[in-house]
């Protein structure tokens, strides 16, 4: 069903062209945001689904604070359909009530110092991680390295210090499974784009 965001898009786009509601030069880039805008209600539609079926509300709440808006400075691995990005994205969350249901309280304060960890390092050493097909220009990476820097340190305050003073509260677990998953997504995709660069030919 996600596999046909980008047929109803461009008939979405098409139609408003025909209705003279956009010009003709504002079709492409109109149905690509409708696309992205589509696809992303879908994949948070069915991340509450769930979230409503297994009682986590609350907590996938707090999942999706620390990871969307880390993910959208710091990047990541961008599947090569809608299909695969719903995939990627609840696989990733399978993982999120993975560690709600079965990391015990007296663990929580090891557990967050850990994904601050990993998710420090990872952040400052990748971050910004783009998609190939959408390079960012050298004035995008210096913006976006910066942003995410600040950012990850931000949550890594929060985290720790709510961990310490509040040592059994889920909340802080949820978030720093969050921006863990960034960090990973940042990895895998520095990992891909390193494997598919070409190589350089020889004299």
């Amino acid at each position: 069903m996600i596999d046909v965001l980008p047929v109803l898009s461009e008939k979405l786009s098409s139609y408003f062209v025909r209705s003279k509601i956009i010009r003709q030069e504002d079709k492409e880039i109109y149905s690509y945001s409708v696309e992205v805008l589509l696809a992303t209600v879908i994949n948070f539609a069915m991340l509450y689904a769930i979230a409503f079926i297994m009682g986590r509300v609350w907590e996938t709440t707090l999942f999706i604070a620390g990871f969307v808006p880390l993910r959208s400075l710091a990047g990541g691995y961008h599947a090569k359909n809608h299909l695969r990005c719903l995939m990627v994205l609840l696989f990733t969350y399978i993982g999120f009530l993975a560690a709600v249901y079965l990391i015990p309280h007296e663990l929580y304060l090891p557990v967050n110092i850990g994904c601050v960890c990993v998710s420090i390092i990872c952040v400052w050493l990748l971050s910004p991680v783009g998609d190939k097909n959408k390079p960012l220009s050298a004035s995008e990476k210096k913006h976006f390295r910066i942003r995410s820097r600040a950012v990850i340190f931000i949550y890594a305050g929060v985290i720790l210090a709510g961990t310490l003073l509040f040592q059994h509260r889920i909340e802080f677990l949820c978030i720093s499974v969050g921006i863990v998953s960034v960090s990973l997504s940042l990895v895998a995709a520095y990992l891909r784009n390193k494997r598919t660069v070409t190589p350089t030919a020889g004299p």
